[in-house]
């Protein structure tokens, strides 16, 4: 659905940003009989919308890296002949599935990744 919003004045720019943050509409569309007023108006709805999805990718961005780090930790621990020599199977297992947890978290974040800035390129 598309929305058409006359008049870029307080309740014209209230009203755009309200529908922007809910998500109504596919486009909402501002009119003002100054044109530059409009254009700012449209600039400033589109940042407010992508900021919160800015931030939730540099949220994301930084667990990526963490759990990036964890797994190579773990991996470069179930890499080292010592590790086994030791003989401790609990320790092997538990490590196994701290791996495996690893991963499962790693695809599970990089998935919600790749939606947020599929969400934030549809914006521009």
């Amino acid at each position: 659905m598309k929305v058409g919003i006359v008049g870029c004045g307080m309740v014209g720019s209230a009203s755009a940003f309200a529908l922007v943050m809910r998500g109504v509409g596919r486009e909402v569309v501002l009119v003002d009989a100054n044109q530059k007023r409009a254009e700012a108006e449209a600039r400033q709805a589109r940042a407010r919308t992508r900021k919160p999805l800015e931030n939730a990718l540099r949220k994301l961005e930084a667990e990526i890296d963490r759990l990036e780090r964890e797994k190579s930790r773990v991996e470069a621990k179930l890499a080292s002949a010592e590790f086994y020599a030791q003989g401790d199977q609990d320790e092997v297992a538990a490590t196994l599935r701290d791996q495996a947890r690893c991963a499962e978290a790693l695809e599970k974040t990089e998935s919600e990744w790749l939606r947020v800035q599929a969400e934030l390129e549809a914006i521009e």
